[in-house]
């Protein structure tokens, strides 16, 4: 009603089943009930631009990571939860053997990406928000226990979840090209900046 341009947050999720890397103009497969319910928000948002105007840029998020995450609790990106664990001097758990991967970018990237579709002339159009890297489970524990100077292992148990996302891997082509958009954040530099966040928390969730 009031003219408002819409920037839906979107997940990468809906890639789900796909080969890697994952492009915004594949054809989606049917997979699990947390991905059909962001596909049907993504083509609401699309019936609204074809039938009332509405001007919609979705972008598909990978794996967000960074500071202020504590609200989401086993909700949060898998290192703020190592972070956590670590901090506590626990053992982080990991479903499988670890070698499960995912393209992780940094919070602040992620609001840049939002401020250029803010900012884009588009009324309606589809985005990867990633950074064409991924990392496995093993790799980031490694990582942390570099920077954080503990050596404590994680715990392996079987994956008891269905239709599990084992990896994941923007291709950015299209993001870099109309959007203007690179993440810029390394994940040596982004994990840095996220343990120092929660190194200042008092109270750490429970996960």
């Amino acid at each position: 009603e009031k003219g408002c341009k819409i920037v839906l947050a979107s997940t990468s999720s809906v890639y789900n089943g796909l080969p890697l890397p994952w492009k915004e103009d594949v054809v989606l497969k049917v997979t699990d009930f947390y991905t059909e319910a962001r596909i049907a928000v993504e083509r609401l948002a699309e019936l609204y631009h074809k039938l009332f105007g509405v001007k919609c840029i979705i972008l598909r998020l990978f794996s967000v990571y960074g500071p202020r995450e504590e609200s989401k609790g086993k909700f949060s990106n898998i290192i703020s939860q190592f972070i956590w664990k670590f901090l506590k001097k626990q053992p982080p758990l990991i479903f499988g053997d670890g070698s499960q991967s995912r393209d992780f970018i940094f919070v602040e990237d992620v609001v840049e990406a939002f401020l250029r579709a803010m900012e884009l002339e588009s009324d309606f159009d589809i985005f990867n928000v990633g950074t064409g890297q991924s990392k496995t489970f093993n790799e980031i524990v490694e990582m942390l226990k570099e920077e954080m100077g503990i050596e404590i292992q994680p715990k392996y148990t079987p994956n008891p979840i269905k239709n599990y996302v084992y990896h994941t891997l923007a291709d950015t082509t299209k993001a870099e090209k109309i959007l203007g958009f690179k993440a810029k954040t390394e994940l040596r530099e982004g994990v840095k900046k996220t343990i120092e966040y929660y190194k200042g928390l008092e109270n750490l969730p429970n996960v």
